[in-house]
């Protein structure tokens, strides 16, 4: 059995009408090729071993911040999973005592790469857009060793002359 594909050159067999065609062992051999590739693909675009099972945190959160009610949690959560490029899902595995720069090293093997893809930035243009803060001033209270708990910190009690208005 064959099948006429229009735009694969990964067969040398062509049909009369001039298109390519695959035979099912070729067919088979690539969906092998894409069952056994999707581990790897989960695994470059997951949360880091050393997060991935960790338990929900919420409730460390909600102890350090008690008057914050969850939303605003899962709010600053969520842009951080997002700048980080990991599932939504994941944004209750972290702690408030967390190093933004430590977990992001551990999605480069516990490396600060020569290049990246933007991460942190990403991260506080998401703080930026999502609590109506000014740019400059997250850059303002950024340091290598904040963690998540002072970033959330930082944003929930942004001086009125630096936020940006509505």
């Amino acid at each position: 059995m064959r099948l006429a594909l229009f735009s694969s050159a990964l067969s040398d067999t062509h049909h009369p009408g001039g298109d390519i065609v695959l035979s099912a062992m070729d067919i088979v051999f690539w969906l092998v090729v894409l069952v056994i590739s999707i581990p790897w693909i989960s695994e470059v675009f997951a949360t880091p071993v050393a997060y991935r099972y960790v338990p929900c945190t919420g409730r460390h959160w909600k102890r350090m911040f008690p008057q914050q009610d969850k939303h605003s949690i899962r709010t600053f959560l969520l842009c951080f999973t997002d700048g980080m490029a990991f599932s939504p899902a994941d944004k209750l595995r972290f702690k408030p005592s967390d190093k933004v720069l430590d977990v992001y090293r551990s999605i480069y093997g516990g490396r600060t790469p020569l290049g990246d893809h933007m991460e942190c930035e990403t991260f506080l243009d998401s703080l930026s857009e999502e609590f109506v803060y000014d740019l400059d001033s997250l850059y303002g209270v950024w340091h290598e060793h904040i963690t998540l708990g002072e970033l959330f910190e930082a944003v929930i009690n942004k001086p009125e002359s630096r936020s940006v208005p509505l």
